[in-house]
């Protein structure tokens, strides 16, 4: 076998030199690959999260003016009830009235008594009647304000649980990526050129000249 040569030294130290920067590329092209996966997938899950809150920003919207138009209808249907029963309760007083008119002057002084006292008991029951429906009235007010409350504590507890299960999900990717930037920078020295490591056309220190003939390069990183 012929004896290598100082000549056959320096190809053989520059072809590891040059393995090595492409080695250094091809792992460097990887890191930025793997970067910008994590970076999309962010992005992706910050647009998930966005679309998430304005379509329950909507619904709460669209529930708050359904409520507000039921609430006006109620009031209305209660304003309308109310004035039926006005003018019926002024058509039957009236009504009473003219009998009562024509009692008295039928019967003169003696009936006109009758008609007053009647009249008087027509009054209370009526302001009875009036009282039983305004006492049901502030029972079923009160109902409905604690139905309320308890549909907004629910959403309430469902949206702090829709908060926790999402920081949990971010918390998650969040150590994913932290083990996988771990991994990456745990990679053997033989795996990741030394910073510092001369590039191709400089000459290797004496320290890094192979250690006897036919050394093999170093190995690529996988």
């Amino acid at each position: 076998m012929p004896k290598r040569t100082k000549e056959d030294d320096e190809a053989l130290e520059k072809k590891r030199q040059t393995e090595k920067e492409e080695a250094r590329r091809e792992w460097k092209k990887e890191q930025d690959r793997l970067a910008a996966e994590r970076k999309k997938a962010e992005e992706e899950k910050l647009a998930e999260l966005a679309r998430i809150e304005a379509e329950r920003r909507a619904e709460e919207e669209r529930l708050a003016e359904e409520a507000r138009l039921a609430e006006e209808a109620r009031l209305a249907e209660e304003a309308r009830l109310a004035e039926e029963a006005r003018l019926a309760e002024e058509a039957r007083l009236a009504e009473e009235a003219r009998i009562a008119e024509e009692k008295r002057k039928a019967e003169e002084k003696k009936k006109a008594a009758e008609a007053a006292r009647k009249a008087e008991e027509a009054k209370k029951a009526e302001e009875a009647r009036k009282a039983e429906e305004a006492r049901k009235a502030e029972e079923a007010r009160k109902a409905e304000e604690a139905r309320l409350a308890e549909e907004a504590r629910k959403a309430e507890e469902a949206r702090l649980a829709e908060e926790a299960r999402l920081a949990e999900e971010a918390k998650k990717a969040e150590e994913e990526a932290a083990a996988a930037a771990a991994a990456a920078a745990g990679a053997s020295p033989a795996e990741v050129p030394a910073e510092g490591a001369p590039t191709e056309g400089e000459a290797a220190p004496a320290s890094e000249a192979p250690a006897a003939e036919g050394a093999a390069p170093a190995e690529a990183p996988a």
